[in-house]
């Protein structure tokens, strides 16, 4: 994986060298896309493409004014035509083979994925290994023209920012082309990308001052995951119910919890590691569906008076923080039922178990998913408390 322009640049260079590819296309006639976005403007497709300069990404060689990134438009009938109609705006050939996001229009995610997945499928020169994402509440265009402070590459900074939150704050999922098309087409089985949103003013978001400024006016940023059923988009999961979603799927590396102690204030645990295994069952002739998980945190911050010498201290705090786990469970299965969408796979796990009983409701699993019973089985361990058994706030009344 590519995550930092030198990286980007060194493989420019590499490839440069490559004169005896068969299809014997130079460097100098590519251009080097990174990001693409896809549009609808009324019944016309918008297709964006972020394209990188690499004169401007080499510190040595770049000339501080300009851009280290080109955005070309076109709009077409088809994708494949609005992506062909760029080459009479661009000197190069379009090369996606190092293509890092693909960012889809919210109209575009609502009138489905169908189209734009046939074509990223069908183009052996489109890597499979690309991340997706929806962009709420303004166009996929308007994201990939705001420049960044960390990343001289846009399109870098997405995925990187999406790795890093998915890792240590568990808000979003990491989706590639490849995760989403399995998705799409398991049975028993529907699909989330995350959401991108556009902060502060678009036209802003273009121009390099906002990038000079300590505190950019005009920014990313990642709010939770959108919900689709096959391939069109229903609604929206909030920070609170994307973390719910990403408990459930197992999908949780790190991440903190707050929890209440018995005379006020809170506690802060840090989440080092945990585990989620989801079983299908029966009960009473219906079904069932039971969420097992086992997490492991350590003390982080204390903001409470509280011995942590005493293990019925302890036992509350893991206790607390075990409701607060459900409680996001619980509402990310309330917001799927909700919106008729089961992005958990529950259904998939009832058609391997009981196939018998899937075949006589797959064609109706919405209703059944919507009255589907579930039974939680959660358990928190503190391992380490830090170097004090008791929070500054002790030591302070001491």
């Amino acid at each position: 994986m590519l995550k930092r322009p030198a990286g980007l640049l060194a493989l420019i260079l590499a490839l440069s060298l490559l004169t005896g590819c068969w299809s014997k296309r130079e460097m100098n006639e590519l251009a080097i896309v990174v990001g693409i976005g896809v549009d609808k403007i009324g019944s016309q497709i918008k297709v964006t493409f972020q394209v990188v300069d690499p004169g401007e990404v080499a510190p040595k060689k770049s000339s501080g004014g300009r851009s280290p990134i080109t955005v070309y438009e076109s709009m077409g009938d088809t994708y494949l035509e609005a992506m062909r109609r760029i080459t009479t705006k661009s000197p190069r050939q379009m090369y996606p083979s190092h293509l890092r996001v693909l960012v889809i229009g919210e109209s575009v995610a609502k009138e489905g994925l169908s189209d734009i997945l046939d074509i990223f499928t069908r183009d052996w020169e489109h890597r499979s290994d690309f991340i997706a994402l929806v962009s709420k509440g303004s166009s996929a265009s308007e994201v990939l023209k705001v420049l960044t402070p960390l990343d001289k590459i846009p399109a870098n900074e997405l995925y990187s920012s999406l790795e890093t939150a998915e890792k240590k704050w568990a808000p979003v999922s990491v989706v590639t082309l490849d995760m989403l098309i399995n998705n799409m087409t398991a049975k028993g089985k529907e699909s989330v990308l995350s959401a991108v949103i556009l902060k502060g003013p678009s036209d802003k978001g273009e121009e390099r001052s906002n990038i000079d400024q300590i505190k950019p006016e005009t920014y990313m940023q990642y709010a939770g995951l959108s919900v689709f059923k096959k391939d069109k988009l229903l609604g929206w999961m909030n920070e609170s119910e994307s973390k719910g979603y990403n408990y459930i799927t197992d999908n949780i590396h790190s991440t903190v919890h707050q929890a209440a102690c018995p005379d006020g204030g809170i506690a802060v645990l840090d989440l080092i590691r945990s585990k989620t295994t989801v079983k299908a069952g029966m009960k009473n002739g219906k079904p069932l569906v039971t969420i097992s998980l086992r997490s492991e945190e350590n003390i982080g911050e204390m903001r409470c008076v509280m011995d942590l010498g005493k293990r019925e201290n302890i036992q509350f705090l893991e206790k607390s923080v075990a409701g607060d786990i459900r409680s996001r469970m619980q509402e990310s299965i309330e917001k799927a039922q909700e919106l008729g969408s089961d992005v958990f796979g529950f259904g998939k796990k009832m058609y391997q178990k009981y196939p018998a009983y899937w075949k006589k409701v797959k064609g109706d699993w919405t209703s059944a998913f919507r009255e589907l019973e579930i039974e939680y089985d959660i358990q928190v361990n503190i391992r380490q408390l830090g170097r004090s058994n008791n929070s500054f706030i002790n030591r302070l009344e001491d």
